[in-house]
């Protein structure tokens, strides 16, 4: 008689003993769990399997005669038969593969973000990130114009006994008046903000001159004048051109220079902003008190 035993756990943790007996010459078959009797067969003496339930998990015990007439015997779940237990383990098994998928979706996406970071942290700064040291921990110092061109603009600036370079692309063509209305030469002074930690990080400011830069521009304005009034003398000139500083700033010395040209082709400074600086009553009064005496 051979006997065999399995020990089943069930979803819930409760524990079932399968036995088997089996006659080798009989062939008389007897199948229980636990207690129960749950099948009886007569003269197996060949292969074959048999079914049956144990809490809704339908359970397969097999049996296979070996060519020297030894018998093996197996016992297994059948989890691919169509019952409402497998029908609900499906169901479940894929639910948690989506879950598994969009768990791995997201650690995926993590370390894709997290080295992208890294990355970008270990390269060149992004302008955005430029301007923060800049503004957090820049300091200033004078620079220099080296090259005025249509396409570009460069500048030196020193410091710590080093020389560092910049420039600025044209985006239009050419970079001729800024801001303050006077026109950008070679030699020109502005104040340049630089990164201490990478001098070669830095932004000018081209509405920051240099007190000798301004002495340059009120020059350029005299010259300018004197050039387009030659009756009129360089003191009286200087006069003028001191008055319309003390008005208007830079922009006043930018009337001066820009006297003759027309609203087309320089709208904020031209002929009309010229003669409404010279006419307006309270420079001419300062012109009377100054310049005549």
């Amino acid at each position: 008689m051979n006997r065999f035993n399995w020990t089943y756990l069930a979803d819930n943790g409760k524990q079932h003993h399968v036995g088997l007996m089996h006659g080798a010459e009989s062939g008389h078959l007897l199948v229980y769990c636990d207690s129960n009797i749950i099948l009886i067969d007569f003269s197996v003496l060949d292969d074959k399997t048999y079914t049956f339930f144990i809490d809704e998990q339908l359970c397969e015990i097999s049996i296979e005669k070996q060519s020297n007439g030894q018998f093996l015997y197996g016992f297994e779940i059948n989890k691919q038969a169509d019952t409402p237990r497998n029908r609900l383990r499906k169901k479940i098994e894929r639910k948690h593969f989506k879950q598994s998928l969009m768990f791995l979706a997201g650690i995926i996406a993590v370390v894709i973000a997290v080295t992208y970071f890294m990355v970008r942290q270990r390269n060149i700064p992004s302008a955005q990130y430029s301007q923060v040291q800049l503004r957090d921990q820049g300091k200033e110092v004078e620079a220099k114009i080296l090259k005025v061109s249509p396409s570009e603009v460069t500048y030196f600036y020193i410091v710590n006994g080093t020389s560092y370079s910049g420039e600025i692309k044209a985006e239009d063509g050419s970079i001729v008046v800024l801001e303050n209305g006077m026109p950008l030469e070679e030699g020109d002074e502005f104040m340049v903000t630089y990164a201490p930690v990478n001098p070669n990080l830095n932004k000018i400011d081209y509405n920051r001159p240099t007190k000798k830069q301004i002495g340059l521009y009120r020059r350029r304005a005299i010259r300018q004048h004197i050039d387009l009034n030659p009756q009129f003398d360089s003191l009286h000139v200087a006069c003028l051109v001191d008055i319309a500083y003390d008005v208007k700033g830079i922009k006043g010395l930018a009337d001066i220079y820009f006297q003759q040209a027309s609203p087309s082709d320089n709208p904020r400074n031209n002929i009309n902003t010229y003669h409404r600086l010279v006419r307006d009553i309270p420079f001419q009064k300062q012109v009377d008190d100054r310049c005549w005496n």
